[in-house]
């Protein structure tokens, strides 16, 4: 049998003429997604090579030396927790999009999830100093419409990655900013870095991009035109026109550019929370709340933070403040909501070695999903112990890493010596809200003092749980005593993160803020510590003065790297002393290492809370506002009736 030779399907000339008729010409700034192989043989040669080569060199024939050719070279690193590297890190885009990169006249963007590669004149105006958000302000994508530029795109459709450009600009309800940390690798040196990635919920697929109705009406309309070559064909429309369809069309149509849109109906966002009811009696004291909530799974966005803070809510009148997923805070962005639906480790004769429904903290907070069978090599990449407690398991979190990671003590791991292991994590991150809690006590003046607690890290007790407490106790004093000078808002917050949330969507309140103090780590019995603000030393020699009228051991140390105030001042610039009260078991006043030993693991539980030190905690509080709301005498004040 003679096979008989493939006649070709296009040549570099049909090519070029295409091009043409479609409108592109030269001096134009041309973007290109492709799948070149559908265009079948080219008459040049039956080889990948030869089509790539010719398929470049008709682009650049068209649109000459004044033109621009650019095409997208996306790696997603930083999703995926690997180092971004521009000269070596390769294109997911395609081979094409390969072959251009590779180029030695190609210039690319040192974006570590979206870059681009260009060729031509506008080459460096259009990949040089990226911002840190893909889609935002600066981007190539903004620097594209500005070029008017032309999105031309071989066998595939007409849609370009642009839509989500314009997508952020309209901030479509859909898509969110997720944000990513990672490395890049430039001039022979790795250094730390963010990303800001406005996309879609994985978990939610109506939320998935659909290129149906836009390709329908891009087409029908005439904004778009077709062109054959070979056995595929080539798209074009410009910029322009894609901004003008998506602006138009999503007043009427909302969601033309998701699954949901195709069913002509709005996706469901926000899921249906799993939330358990966590009941605390109405006059619970300090000891018993941590009790209760301690064992609690209160990730930062999680059914358990949100089940915890409603049990509070009803122990003292509280409002709760709500930030949706992507919310940009002062110098953070509001993450995911964190499930964690099944974890487990066991070995491949299916022995249980680990399991997140025995602990919380066997997972690490905000891990992604892995299901498989790993090396005992891999395994330890992934796995992390307590360097200091050899018995106890590690609260660690991957927020913003992307990556798996399973938790044990160095005695779990110590005899985990098969060559082999089977990993099974089920998470889901998903479009979620943040909440704080806000209580208000009102003084004779609108002047107020801010009080915070953080309540978010799964199964911990003193550890922010023993904060909010304390606070909560303060609060329930004030309540059934006199009214004080200033207004007092205690806040309960999920870390910095909530703070910074919180103080960003309220402003107006700031700008009545005299001073405020975070409470954390109140519940062993260890000395004081009030860690004082650089600013206004005043408030925080009246506030020392009053900790050591109760407690005489007391230290008073100067901002460290806790100081919440040298993280919300950056943006907001806030203009009020913040301190910080806890206490630490430091020796001879050394304030340095870890608080507790306990620290960050699974012996932080509520066996180890004092009702003592709580109510010694909360005496101290009291003494601090009392001399604050007094502040002209200069001096501490002694306990008023309200003390207890």
């Amino acid at each position: 049998m003679i096979l008989k030779k493939r006649t070709p399907d296009y040549s570099k000339k049909d090519f070029v003429a295409a091009l043409r008729k479609a409108g592109i010409s030269s001096g134009q700034t041309v973007l290109c997604h492709s799948n070149i192989g559908f265009f079948g043989i080219p008459s040049e040669g039956n080889n990948r090579g030869t089509a790539d080569r010719i398929v470049l060199e008709g682009f650049l024939d068209v649109i000459g030396k004044s033109g621009t050719l650019i095409v997208p070279t996306f790696t997603y690193s930083f999703c995926k927790n690997e180092t971004f590297d521009p000269d070596l890190s390769q294109s997911t885009c395609g081979p094409w999009s390969e072959y251009v990169r590779t180029q030695s006249a190609a210039r690319r963007s040192l974006d570590p999830l979206f870059s681009v590669a260009a060729i031509g004149k506008k080459s460096i105006e259009l990949t040089d100093n990226m911002p840190c958000e893909c889609f935002g302000e600066g981007s190539f994508w903004e620097r594209f419409l500005l070029a008017n530029g032309v999105i031309c795109n071989l066998n595939v459709w007409a849609i370009s990655t642009f839509v989500h450009y314009i997508e952020k600009k309209i901030n479509v309800p859909y898509r969110y900013d997720k944000l990513f940390h990672g490395k890049i690798y430039v001039a022979g040196k790795i250094s730390r870095s963010t990303a800001v990635y406005f996309c879609q919920d994985g978990s939610n697929d109506a939320t998935r991009t659909s290129t149906d109705l836009f390709d329908q009406i891009a087409f029908s309309s005439g904004l778009a035109i077709k062109v054959p070559v070979g056995r595929g064909y080539i798209t074009k429309m410009t910029a322009r026109d894609t901004a003008k369809l998506i602006e138009e069309t999503i007043i009427k149509k909302p969601y033309f550019l998701i699954e949901a849109g195709k069913k002509s109906r709005a996706p469901r966002l926000l899921r249906p929370a799993r939330k358990s009811r966590i009941l605390l009696k109405r006059n619970a004291s300090m000891k018993d709340i941590i009790k209760i909530l301690s064992p609690s799974i209160r990730d930062i966005i999680s059914d358990g933070f949100d089940s915890s803070l409603d049990a509070l809510a009803g122990l003292i009148p509280m409002g709760i403040s709500e930030y949706s997923t992507g919310t940009k805070t002062s110098n953070s962005i509001i993450p995911e909501k964190w499930i964690c639906h099944e974890a487990f480790l066991e070995t491949c004769e299916g022995k249980k070695v680990l399991d997140y429904n025995n602990s919380p903290l066997h997972v690490m907070s905000y891990s992604k999903s892995f299901i498989g069978e790993v090396s005992r090599e891999e395994l330890f990449r992934h796995l992390k112990v307590h360097k200091r407690n050899p018995l106890a398991v590690p609260y660690c979190s991957a927020l913003n890493e992307h990556i798996w990671g399973l938790c044990c003590s160095q005695v779990v791991k110590s005899k985990l010596n098969s060559k082999s292991y089977k990993v099974c994590i089920k998470t889901e991150h998903s479009f979620g809200l943040l909440k704080v809690g806000e209580v208000i006590v009102p003084g004779e003046s609108d002047q107020n003092i801010l009080l915070f607690a953080h309540l978010d890290h799964p199964a911990q007790a003193n550890d922010g749980l023993s904060g909010v407490v304390v606070g909560i106790e303060v609060i329930r004093r004030l309540m059934d005593g006199p009214k004080p000078k200033y207004t007092i808002i205690f806040l309960i917050v999920n870390e910095g993160i909530g703070l910074s949330a919180w103080l960003t969507d309220h402003n107006n309140i700031l700008k009545k803020t005299q001073t405020a103090l975070a409470l954390d780590m109140l519940g062993l019995d260890y000395p004081h510590v009030l860690e004082h603000s650089q600013k206004n030393t005043l408030w925080g020699e009246l506030a020392f003065n009053a900790v050591k009228s109760v407690d005489a051991k007391a230290v008073n140390v100067g901002p460290t790297k806790k100081d919440y105030e040298q993280h919300e001042s950056r943006e907001i610039h806030v203009h009020f002393p913040i301190h910080s009260l806890y206490r630490h078991a430091a020796p001879d006043g050394q304030v340095k290492g870890v608080p507790f030993p306990q620290h960050h693991t699974s012996d932080d539980n509520a066996s180890l809370i004092s009702e003592k030190s709580l109510a010694t905690s909360a005496l101290i509080v009291q003494r601090i506002l009392n001399v604050w709301n007094n502040k002209k005498q200069g001096k501490a004040s002694q306990p008023s009736s309200g003390e207890k």
